[in-house]
């Protein structure tokens, strides 16, 4: 039976063909925990038809939408999922300004996550995929002191060319944490701006622990989300 998440979408960022959203749900005007929604396709994706209103628009960070859903749909570490219901169009309620989200933040005296370890040019940004049956939440809203965004080339593997990357350096927990960022209006902005460490203070930062890549058996965490309330 079909049933209506109303949430705020804080994350809409890029996975796959599609993209990952996610965002915190809204009960007679009170947050009420994490919500994802997610589609049938193998990799659980929003396409971009997924995530239309009626008039066409699409859904965006800040937005409060109201979602069609099917079935809470847990897989692994990500207790947040909820299948969609492909065929109804998603309902824009309004818009939320970043600064209402700090009764939402989260205070951590230990990392987000246990058993972290490290790729060869993040730090802190991978999970044993034989760990995650100790992790029941894949998502947090955070907000450090400050966060330095990293913009460099990793260099390829194997002779392939290197790829401009863009991180979120940070401490959380008293855990340092150089993540990914995977906001794509975040990305580009960075990347334009061109090589080099840009600080900021204070941001909202939605941390999310992502399913285990096909590649390697490790789920990665990323920042999906740099808000400015």
């Amino acid at each position: 039976m079909t049933y209506k998440n109303t949430f705020v979408c804080i994350a809409n960022s890029t996975k796959h063909l599609g993209r990952c959203i996610a965002g915190i749900k809204i009960v007679e005007n009170q947050y009420a925990g994490w919500v994802r929604p997610v589609s049938e396709r193998p990799g659980r994706e929003i396409s971009e038809e997924d995530r239309l209103f009626e008039n066409g628009q699409k859904c965006s960070v800040l937005d409060i939408v109201e979602v069609p859903m099917e079935r809470h749909e847990p897989f692994l570490h990500q207790n947040e999922n909820h299948v969609i219901n492909g065929e109804l169009y998603w309902k824009k309620i309004g818009v939320m300004p970043a600064a209402h989200l700090l009764p939402a933040v989260q205070n951590f005296d230990e990392p987000i996550w246990p058993h972290c370890e490290s790729t060869r040019y993040g730090q802190n940004d991978k999970i044993d995929q034989n760990r995650l049956v100790d992790i029941d939440t894949s998502l947090a809203l955070i907000q450090p002191e400050s966060v330095e965004i990293v913009v460099s080339t990793d260099p390829g593997f194997n002779g392939a060319p290197g790829r401009v990357a863009v991180r979120a350096n940070f401490i959380c927990g008293g855990q340092a944490n150089s993540l990914k960022i995977t906001d794509p209006l975040v990305k580009a902005d960075y990347m334009g701006r061109g090589q080099g460490t840009y600080e900021i203070q204070q941001p909202l930062l939605v941390v999310s622990l992502a399913e285990p890549w096909v590649e390697q058996p490790y789920a990665f965490k990323v920042v999906a989300s740099v808000l400015m309330p």
